[in-house]
């Protein structure tokens, strides 16, 4: 590998005995050399991101909901579990989406 170049060869696969030229081409790119981070990874990283998001929200409404019903009491802004979880969820989000 010269210069950290590689050579590579396109490739046309056909029915055999077939000498018209394909009506549909299939095109992949593999680019693995710039991908550092396998897709698992990412994949994972985007859904704990999704699921912290879904997550926030509906305590958010549970937490709102219950303190408007009088479950738990009215609290001031510093005191209240939702402002504790305002705090914490884009923490969680960042932290998941690292990769």
């Amino acid at each position: 590998m010269p210069g950290g170049r590689i050579s590579s060869a396109n490739l046309i696969a056909s029915p055999r005995g077939s000498v018209q030229p394909p009506q549909v081409w299939l095109v992949a790119h593999v680019d693995s050399k710039s991908q550092t981070i396998p897709m698992i990874v990412r994949m994972l990283s985007v859904g704990i991101s999704v699921f912290s998001y879904a997550l926030t929200v509906v305590a958010l409404i549970a937490i709102v909901t219950l303190q408007r019903t009088g479950v738990i009491p009215l609290m001031g802004p510093h005191d209240s579990p939702a402002m504790a979880i305002a705090w914490l969820a884009p923490f969680v989000g960042a932290v998941a989406t690292l990769p």
